[in-house]
């Protein structure tokens, strides 16, 4: 009996494993490193690791075979922190890494590196970034710029001020900014390439990636995803994502927005609000850095493994469900508020919608919206200056469906 059992344990292993790896792939990276972000460029990935033994180094691997095989790449003159970005000029393929001791550059695939900190000096900074060929490279309380791929830099101002970008991304004929430091006025905007920028407003708080999909931009803050439809000036809180655990990364592919997440890797179609997680069968472990190309979608743990599974695999699985839009009244922005909050929703189709804002007990405090109203995204302001401190309910009723939220004013 007891080798029944013993078998039957065995089989039930085996065939978990077969499961998981029909989809995903463990594919052949150290467990001696453990993966700050992996990068897909022409080709090839590139990771930059944490060394996990005090006996070795931190560094940037590099795999020319999907992650069939990998080797190490020269050292640049610190790869403790390591963020890595890759465009093209030209013919030139360069690669720039933001490193504990400077920014430095590629063009042989990482072959050879050298440092472009001229003016900007052997510090650490955090993120490197490119629109049109110019460069931006970021530390605290600080951002510059470089029209000469990194042979010169310019320290850039927001409003006048030292400031440090998140993230930066360009969307129609701009540029957006985010802000990791201060205490408002946390995305930019700038109309000539990137010497000057105006504030846009508070809305996304100290994001450090952002994403556009169709009109709508969205941003990772800490542990909550924005999304906004008119360039930052209104947001709301994407809903539907686990709770309490922090964005690694954000990208657009297609017409699919992908969520590198603590806990998984999510994506969602730009027509719905449903998300999907296309990492649900390597549950339970925490993710550290994911990656999405034409082919593959790439996951590494905190197991110290990576992984790799079609990108076709997972919209497949998709592919057939419905993703007709909803009504949704999104979860207003800011909550909690003290003044002013915004509120925003989705209509698959005109209707008849009325907004109404309800104390707890049930009372109806205020109508925002009672009115017929086109297909697409609304937003409205809701200013609760003159109302106590407490949870209010704010309820859509739009063609025979109905969508409530709790807010909550704070003095």
């Amino acid at each position: 009996m007891k080798t029944i059992k013993l078998f039957i344990v065995i089989l039930f292993v085996l065939l978990s494993r077969f499961e998981t790896s029909a989809q995903w792939v463990n594919i052949n990276f150290s467990d001696k490193y453990e993966a700050q972000q992996i990068l897909s460029y022409k080709e090839a990935l590139y990771v930059p690791a944490f060394a996990k033994l005090l006996v070795d180094t931190s560094g940037i691997f590099k795999s020319t075979d999907k992650g069939n095989s990998w080797n190490r790449v020269k050292r640049i003159s610190s790869d403790f922190y390591t963020k890595l970005m890759a465009f093209s000029v030209g013919a030139t393929d360069y690669i720039f890494a933001a490193s504990d001791s400077g920014v430095f550059c590629s063009t042989d695939a990482g072959l050879t590196w050298i440092a472009k900190n001229n003016t900007i000096g052997y510090v650490p900074f955090s993120k490197v970034a490119q629109a049109d060929g110019i460069l931006y490279a970021s530390k605290y309380l600080h951002t510059y710029r470089s029209e000469d791929l990194g042979e010169s830099w310019q320290e850039i101002f927001f409003d006048a001020k030292n400031r440090g970008a998140g993230a930066i991304i360009k969307k129609d004929n701009f540029l957006l900014a985010t802000m990791v430091d201060g205490s408002s006025d946390f995305l930019f905007k700038s109309t000539d390439n990137g010497l000057t920028w105006n504030s846009v407003g508070s809305n996304m708080y100290q994001a450090t990636c952002m994403a556009v999909l169709g009109d709508n931009l969205y941003a990772a803050c800490g542990t909550v995803l924005i999304k906004s439809p008119n360039n930052g000036l209104t947001c709301s809180i994407v809903s539907g994502l686990p709770p309490g655990y922090n964005f690694l990364n954000i990208k657009a592919y297609g017409d699919y927005l992908f969520c590198v997440h603590l806990t998984g890797i999510y994506f969602q179609h730009k027509d719905s609000t449903n998300w999907h997680n296309a990492s649900s069968s390597l549950l339970p472990v925490f993710f550290s850095a994911g990656e999405v190309d034409e082919n593959y979608i790439f996951a590494s743990t905190f197991e110290r493994k990576i992984w790799r599974r079609p990108i076709t695999d997972v919209l497949t699985e998709v592919k057939d469900q419905n993703l007709r839009p909803t009504y949704a009244l999104k979860q207003n922005y800011p909550n909690p508020f003290v003044e002013t909050t915004t509120i925003s929703w989705q209509l698959p189709e005109m209707a008849h919608v009325a907004l109404k804002v309800y104390d707890f007990a049930g009372r109806e405090v205020e109508t925002l919206v009672d009115g017929k109203q086109t297909k697409g995204h609304h937003w409205v302001n809701f200013d609760a200056s003159g109302l106590p401190a407490g949870v209010y309910l704010c309820r859509l009723q739009a063609n025979g469906n109905i969508e409530t939220i709790k807010m909550l004013v704070s003095r």
